[in-house]
């Protein structure tokens, strides 16, 4: 049996800060530090942004290993962990997710290719995003849910080779294919 253990609180660092703090992006809230006096210090994230909190980790220099496992509860989208040296300053790396930056929305990956996401404009008037995995609907949901387009998500979810099931997003006749690439793209 495999016990998990992990401490009941965060580390933060006391003061104001301008500007936005890096945000999970399943929970909306601040990424946080973990850890029991920064001895065992991890994040836990969705693995949508993984790429992007380890880029800023070794921008700044701060030794981490990715756990191998990704876990998803209840077919909502895959979490990954990302564990830091022993020893980090804990505080230190959680200064580093909360500091103000020029850092845009990031393109939303598509987690089965690893790249952008892209509207399909081959059937007009109804793009579309095609072979989405079914664990990131939810999340692409939010974004469309956010910028307002109207949508459906295809009833019927496929496997191709033994292959993850994918499914995917139809938008209303005469929804603009650029605008939606735009949120996807992150460009408001």
């Amino acid at each position: 049996m495999v016990e998990f253990k992990c401490c009941k609180r965060s580390l933060r660092i006391a003061g104001s800060r301008k500007g936005p703090k890096m945000t999970n992006a399943m929970t909306k809230k601040p990424l946080r530090v973990w850890g029991e006096e920064s001895e065992w210090p991890w994040i836990g994230l969705p693995v949508s942004q993984l790429d992007e909190v380890r880029r800023l980790l070794d921008e700044h220099g701060v030794q981490h290993t990715v756990d191998e496992l990704y876990v998803s509860l209840n077919d909502g989208p895959f979490t990954a962990l990302i564990k830091l040296k022993r020893g980090t300053d804990g505080k230190a790396v959680q200064a580093i997710l909360d500091r103000p930056s020029d850092r845009k929305e990031k393109p939303m990956i598509d987690i089965l290719t690893n790249q952008p996401l892209r509207v399909s404009t081959d059937y007009p008037p109804r793009p579309s995003i095609d072979e989405v995995a079914l664990n990131q609907v939810e999340e692409i949901q939010r974004l469309l849910d956010r910028h307002g387009f109207r949508y459906e998500v295809a009833e019927d979810a496929l496997s191709m080779d033994g292959g993850p099931f994918t499914t995917e997003i139809i938008f209303a006749s005469g929804t603009d294919a650029k605008a939606v690439q735009a949120a996807l793209d992150g460009v408001d």
